[in-house]
């Protein structure tokens, strides 16, 4: 079978191109043929250089001719050669990714086969709410005309946004299928077999891009300042991740704000290598999103074994495979609540630990991308078979 994935921001990085870069190195690994279209972007890509890991993965890449921008909508004119390359690669299906992305209109017009379609959690309602809810609302609109009609399956990364989908798009053709951790991040503790290291104080860790509201790192602040009072200042906060928007700024004064600043680490963009790192050298991760979908760094803490406190807002609880699990707390993402399990699980991280490394075996099976990658080709068997 051949498979294309459908990203044109694959090149600049981030959370949903690594889970691009996933499920299409596994669907390759188990015999599929596969690529990744994408436009060429300016700057660095975020975190590191995505053509390094392709593996037997093949990339298309297009220069946009011109663009067009409204607001965060950006439309790039793509060239009728690079259309043409791509085309002639034939393949059986189209696998889009992302959502909000004018350029995803292309695919019905370039390509006669079925197409899926992974919003990556663009149809949140909270996301749908919060900012530029008039223009969602208008691209929705014209989506429908020019893309989602053309969609043969809608693919959710947990229950919860099958819900959001079926909610703002009025359709349930949707199957669900998690997405696994990052593969450079995986493949870093397995070739240096990182484990962590003895210390003295409880270090709590927070990775992704430093979006104050949507990840609640102003409540994961506030609430840590109170918890260090609680431990005695034996802790520590360590965010890995990029600013955003002058986010770093704003959160350093919060942490000075509040107290704590000597023990908030504020780390920056890493490569995979040393996320796996500070992934395992923490002892608890926490995850306090407003809204969030299923982020790569939950499934990596997940499979590494580490206790996990997670918002009752983020998508992967969704799944009773997660929540059902001892060594995970799901709270609404509010201080007291935060502060609450922070110190309940700091003085509980030796039980904790053992827990979690007890529990590592069954996670990392559900988040397999192999498993994954064989589930969806054969989803896309059934759907070429039906059309």
């Amino acid at each position: 079978m051949k498979v294309l994935h459908w990203y044109p921001n694959f090149l600049g990085g981030g959370g949903v191109a690594n889970a691009v870069l996933g499920l299409a190195r596994a669907q390759a690994e188990v015999g599929a043929e596969v690529a990744i279209a994408s436009a060429e972007v300016e700057g660095a890509p975020l975190y590191q250089d995505m053509k390094q890991s392709l593996g037997n993965v093949r990339l298309f890449r297009w220069l946009p001719e011109w663009s067009l921008r409204a607001g965060r909508l950006v439309w790039r004119k793509i060239p009728k050669d690079a259309a043409g390359a791509i085309k002639e690669f034939k393949p059986d299906i189209v696998h889009v990714h992302g959502e909000f992305n004018p350029d995803n209109w292309y695919v019905p017009r370039i390509f006669d086969v079925p197409i899926v379609l992974s919003p990556h959690g663009a149809f949140h309602p909270v996301a749908l709410r919060k900012s530029k809810s008039f223009q969602k609302n208008v691209y929705i609109v014209l989506a429908k005309r020019f893309l989602y009609r053309h969609v043969s399956l809608f693919h959710a990364l947990c229950p919860a946004e099958a819900e959001h989908i079926g909610r703002a798009l009025n359709v349930r053709n949707i199957y669900t299928l998690p997405q696994g951790p990052s593969v450079r991040v995986l493949s870093a503790i397995k070739e240096h077999m990182i484990y962590g290291d003895d210390h003295d104080e409880v270090r709590f860790l927070f990775v992704g891009r430093l979006d104050i509201y949507t990840k609640g790192l102003d409540i994961l602040i506030e609430a840590f300042a109170e918890v260090l009072q609680r431990l005695n200042g034996e802790a520590r906060l360590v965010l890995v991740g990029p600013d955003q928007g002058g986010s770093l700024e704003r959160l350093r004064d919060m942490a000075l704000e509040a107290g704590c600043a000597e023990r908030v680490d504020f780390v920056g963009a890493v490569a995979g290598e040393k996320v796996a790192e500070f992934m395992s050298k923490s002892d608890v991760y926490v995850h306090l999103s407003r809204h969030d979908g299923l982020a790569l760094s939950i499934a990596e803490a997940l499979c590494l074994g580490k206790p996990v406190i997670l918002s009752n807002r983020v998508g992967i609880v969704s799944y009773p495979e997660i929540t059902s699990l001892p060594h995970v707390k799901v709270i609404p993402p509010e201080k007291e609540a935060a502060v609450q399990a922070m110190v309940d699980f700091a003085r509980q991280i030796g039980e904790l630990r053992v827990v979690g490394m007890s529990c590592r075996e069954d996670i990392q099976r559900f988040f397999d991308w192999k498993r994954i990658a064989e589930e969806h080709l054969t989803t896309y068997e059934n759907c070429i078979k039906g059309a």
